[in-house]
């Protein structure tokens, strides 16, 4: 049996299941920081590191080692399904699982983009480490979630830089502000932020570059609104304010994690009156922030992400090219992941042989300097120095087989006597 415990995941995305279910399966901050609370609080001694990774168009549960891993799908199938409020079979029919170096795998192709809605896009990087500080910072994750989201990352870096994938990386704010403008001119549209996190901000540079007469930033929370606004030379506006921004707007676009719709069809109908003209909203909040009834009104288009989605699937041929050599690295650095697996199972046994081997020497030394009686110092220095030497040569070989070969380490603790160890 192998000493190095599999990880697992569990997760659904856009290539699986709808945006109605993805937006039940979003972990907004708050919800996500409760997530963890819950399952540090339920967790016993030696439970495996967890980590939960939710963007627009994917919910992934991963967790390792795993020691048993016979019923680690249903475990985490109810785990989500639980705290989602989402009955676990429509959960169970959209999701996947991946186990083994599977994960380290599916991880670095995540962070590379290679899954992504829009191949290559970029934001997709920064959410993965950001994932892995929330998960450090809650207490549910450690030195294995560390090592797997380290390697993936890395993945992820060297595939922009190495690849096609970087130079001719895309984004969904990318996406969006190209379909807003094949209806509305960029150059003079009004243009309302609703949200001030990354993908909001690299909307708001492409509006800017596009030369939009002006730029308004609307959140929930002052002062991010306000640094957006000064970096984009925009307009920050309190909340109070999203009713008068939207019937002055020709474009708006909302990019939150609020768990509900933002922009309501009574709201819209109130302000945009029979006079108003086009209005544009792009939706790329997951859960939506738009009702879909606001599609019905006149004169105005809701894009959401599914719409998006349909869009970049006519027109991938040029970045999908890259995807043998960002395979190529993310398999490099999925190997490494198992080279420090490898590592760290026998780290345990090693250190238990040198500590073994080390109380046996004292031991003998011991014995031997009270047998030769009063000895000079130089003396009893030599003798020293001789008895680590022997044990650091006799144990050379066995240590460097255990770290080729982990599967010695059982075979390594019976020969050495060590027992079980943790």
């Amino acid at each position: 049996m192998s000493m190095i415990p599999p990880a697992a995941c569990l997760g659904v995305s856009h290539r699986t299941a709808p945006l109605a279910l993805r937006e039940r399966l979003a972990f907004g901050p708050e919800a996500l920081r409760a997530f963890y609370n819950r399952v540090r609080g339920e967790q016993r001694e030696g439970a495996p590191e967890l980590l939960l990774l939710s963007t627009c168009n994917r919910t992934e549960l991963f967790v390792g080692p795993v020691r048993q891993m016979d019923h680690v799908r249903d475990g985490l199938l109810d785990l989500l399904a639980a705290d989602r409020g989402v009955p676990r079979p429509a959960l169970e029919r959209a999701s996947y699982v991946h186990t083994g170096q599977d994960v380290a795998r599916h991880l670095g192709r995540v962070a590379a983009g290679a899954d992504s809605m829009i191949f290559g896009e970029a934001e997709i990087l920064g959410q993965v480490r950001d994932a892995l500080h929330v998960a450090r910072e809650a207490g549910v994750a450690g030195p294995f979630m560390t090592a797997l989201v380290k390697h993936a990352v890395r993945a992820g870096r060297r595939a922009r830089t190495e690849t096609e994938i970087g130079r001719c990386a895309g984004s969904v704010a990318a996406e969006a502000v190209r379909a807003v403008g094949e209806r509305v001119a960029l150059s003079s549209a009004r243009v309302v932020l609703v949200g001030a996190g990354a993908v909001a901000r690299t909307a708001g540079l492409l509006f800017g570059k596009h030369g939009a007469r002006s730029l308004k930033v609307v959140t929930r929370t002052t002062g991010h609104g306000a640094r957006l606004a000064r970096t984009l030379g925009g307009t920050a506006l309190p909340w109070h304010d999203l009713p008068r921004a939207v019937a002055d707007a020709d474009i708006v676009l909302t990019a939150t994690s609020a768990p509900h719709a933002l922009i309501t069809v009574e709201l819209v109908r109130a302000v945009r009156g029979p006079g108003s003209g086009p209005l544009a909203i792009v939706d790329i909040s997951v859960p939506r922030n738009v009702e879909p009834g606001v599609a019905r009104i006149p004169q105005v288009t809701l894009l959401d992400l599914d719409q998006l989605q349909k869009r970049v699937e006519a027109n991938l041929a040029a970045r999908r090219g890259a995807l043998p050599a960002v395979e190529a690295i993310v398999e490099q650095e999925a190997g490494r992941f198992a080279e420090w697996q490898l590592a760290h199972a026998v780290r345990p046994v090693l250190s238990a042989m040198h500590a073994r081997g080390e109380t046996i020497r004292r031991a003998e030394l011991d014995r031997l300097l009270a047998r030769l009686g009063d000895v000079d110092a130089e003396t009893r220095e030599a003798v020293e120095q001789f008895s680590r030497a022997l044990v650091t040569k006799l144990l050379h070989e066995p240590s460097r087989s255990l770290r080729q070969d982990v599967e010695n380490a059982a075979a390594a603790r019976r020969l050495f006597g060590l027992g079980d160890i943790a």
